[in-house]
């Protein structure tokens, strides 16, 4: 089935899913050293301070948000990571990640009451998520939590039920990384830009 843009579907948006997705989060994160674990991309592999530039020859149908005055730089806060909730080697073959976060950055918020200036990205190095919907998503992670033979369940389900998704897994987990300063990183999910109402916003991906 083919999702319109803007449009609710209740079948994706299950308040179970999201407390179980938000319990899990919380309970992967562990204190390590007295310093607080990320329940995913633990490990940093650099944190930066940056310049974040608006192109100059943007289309007009994508000067929306803080894409409305090309040529604007926002000072940014970037951090670079490997996507495991754990500390792995670098060499191990897994999603990279990209988190950018821009500062001063004025104009409605899209969720009430929230009061920040700041304007998050959050990008891995490969163009597709493996998982089609949050379920999804939450499921195989519980799997992996089985004691013992968790890795086993979850990569079992995935061969004999899930095989696009398992394809994408190993395509990502297959990927050898020099450095994270030389690869491509795209935003996992689309997002609608453009106006709050009406027809004339599009989806895209960063």
């Amino acid at each position: 089935m083919t999702r319109e843009l803007g449009r609710e579907y209740p079948e994706l948006d299950d308040p179970a899913v999201f407390e179980h997705m938000v319990a899990m989060t919380v309970a992967h994160m562990e204190t390590v050293s007295g310093q607080l674990r990320r329940g995913q991309h633990a490990k940093a592999t650099g944190c930066v301070t940056a310049e974040f530039r608006i192109a100059n020859d943007l289309p007009p149908e994508l000067t929306h948000g803080i894409f409305s005055q090309p040529g604007r730089v926002y000072n940014a806060i970037v951090r670079f990571s490997n996507a495991q909730g754990t500390f792995e080697k670098d060499g191990v073959g897994t999603a990279r990640g990209l988190a950018i976060k821009l500062l001063d950055v004025a104009g409605a918020r899209s969720m009430p009451g929230d009061g920040d200036t700041t304007q998050d990205f959050l990008m891995v190095d490969h163009p597709v998520f493996p998982f089609p919907d949050p379920k999804a998503y939450s499921e195989t992670i519980a799997r992996k939590h089985v004691p013992l033979i968790g890795n086993l369940v979850a990569a079992t389900h995935l061969a004999l039920l899930e095989r696009d998704e398992l394809k994408i897994l190993k395509e990502i987990r297959g990927k050898r990384v020099a450095s994270p300063l030389e690869i491509r990183y795209w935003s996992g999910t689309p997002f609608r830009l453009g106006p709050a109402t009406g027809d004339r916003a599009l989806a895209v991906k960063y």
